[in-house]
């Protein structure tokens, strides 16, 4: 090994030069144009009894603007051996012209900083003033994101967890999507790109992790092929989202103009489905880039709270029992404000329609009666729920892994599906979470879920 040293350091050396290569040249050529502009002012400065030839300049596109070459230091043209009769001009040059005020500290803070400015323009630019770029596999190849995904994510791990309802598991990831499609802030075609870009790198290592046979490809019943597929949804989705989108946009969608046909015949021209592109613009209600988080999970809260209400619907409360903590989704009428248990028990019912659907093993809703922070039950059926502490818990959910690994990311959106719909619900009964006192912890089975609401 310490033989090959000075190979293995020569070879990445030069594997580190080859990547910052361009980084190199714009530095280099960026400086010399900048040091080779303000050579004659270093002349003029530390030789004031320079010759006046030397102080001339062959005129320049930045000369003719009037700009200055270094503070103290201004360019002015002048015509030498110029024939008045004729007017033809034999010369016609830059002069530079010193001022009293400038000193080397000067020359050498202005001539830096001259230089740095262009650099800084070219190299500091960040993607924030733009779009997110599409994904690239090299991209998603580089160090950083192996780092990430080998080091720095949790693993997965088996559990003992449910099938998912296929209907629901399908509507969850096609709510999400539909959900970003309605914000319009990136061009689905893009999305689906980078969107399968993104499961391609992370799909090996995960079932690696996961041990072989421990998850059925392609299944989205499988809890654990849904958990790394809503994962790198929501890893998208959150990418697309934090660099700044576009309010206005070409997207291509399906040509209108075309009926798609069924035929098998590899010589018809209408098998294949052909896109145009689109000029897309937001709607007003989603022109704020820092809510588009926001909005998508009331989208996926909202889609979700009415299939439940759609699926398992009851227009009132139970009229056969004298017990009034058995509610039904829409049994509450809008905006009433009903009582803490009464909103503890429609919390428990939608915990229910999630365990019931295959989405986690087990649930359970609680919420504090006292500053200790113990979940206890209460009997209070009068006072308003206004500053409320509810507790959700899921045994085993289907988004064990990908919660954590979204967190991690510090992505934004992620995929708590059961926050979305309680918060959606909690909105038709007049109340709101406060963002400030909502937390989502993962444990090694369980997700947590708390919060207080107004």
């Amino acid at each position: 090994y310490c033989s090959n040293t000075p190979i293995v350091t020569c070879v990445l050396l030069m594997s580190v030069s080859m990547r910052y290569y361009k980084m190199i040249q714009i530095i280099r050529w960026t400086l010399l144009l900048r040091v080779s502009f303000c050579w004659y002012s270093v002349g003029a400065l530390l030789h004031q009894d320079v010759a006046p030839s030397r102080c001339i300049l062959r005129r320049t596109r930045w000369t003719t603007r009037g700009h200055h070459c270094a503070r103290g230091f201004t360019l002015d043209r002048q015509r030498f051996g110029t024939n008045e009769t004729s007017g033809n001009n034999l010369l016609d040059t830059t002069v530079i012209h010193s001022q009293t005020s400038f000193s080397r500290r000067n020359l050498f803070t202005t001539t830096a900083s001259s230089s740095v400015l262009p650099l800084w323009v070219m190299l500091g630019t960040t993607n924030a003033c733009y779009a997110a770029p599409p994904l690239t596999a090299n991209e998603l190849e580089q160090w950083p994101a192996r780092v990430e995904r080998q080091f720095l994510r949790p693993k997965p791990r088996p559990l003992l967890r449910p099938q998912l309802n296929l209907d629901f598991a399908v509507f969850l990831m096609r709510t999400s999507y539909n959900a970003l499609d309605e914000l319009d802030c990136v061009a689905m075609d893009q999305f689906q790109r980078d969107f399968f870009l993104l499961r391609q790198s992370e799909y090996q290592l995960y079932t690696q992790q996961l041990g072989g046979g421990g998850i059925q490809q392609g299944m989205l019943q499988d809890p654990y092929y849904f958990d790394f597929i809503s994962f790198a949804q929501y890893a998208t989705i959150s990418r697309e989202m934090r660099e700044n989108p576009p309010i206005v946009f070409e997207e291509q969608q399906p040509d209108p103009n075309q009926q798609v046909d069924d035929d098998e015949d590899p010589t018809n021209s209408n098998r294949v489905q052909k896109f145009v592109p689109v000029i897309v613009r937001r709607k007003e209600q989603y022109m704020d880039n820092a809510r588009l988080p926001m909005q998508h999970d009331r989208l996926v809260g909202d889609a979700i709270l009415e299939r439940f209400e759609g699926m398992y619907h009851s227009d009132t409360m139970d009229q056969n029992s004298n017990n009034t903590n058995v509610v039904t989704l829409n049994g509450i009428e809008r905006n009433s404000r009903p009582v803490p248990d009464v909103v503890l028990a429609s919390l428990q019912q939608l915990l229910k329609l999630f365990v019931v659907n295959g989405f986690a093993l087990d649930g359970s809703a609680s919420y504090y009666t006292n500053n200790n922070n113990k979940e206890e039950p209460s009997n209070n059926t009068t006072r308003d729920a206004s500053g409320t502490k509810f507790i959700l818990k899921l045994q085993s959910p289907a988004t064990l892994w990908s919660g954590k690994s979204l967190q991690q990311r510090n992505s934004n959106p992620t995929n708590d599906f059961l926050r979305k719909a309680a918060s959606s619900l909690l909105m038709r009964q007049g109340y709101a979470m406060m963002a400030s006192d909502l937390t989502i912890k993962y444990t090694a089975t369980e997700e947590i879920t708390t919060f207080q609401i107004l």
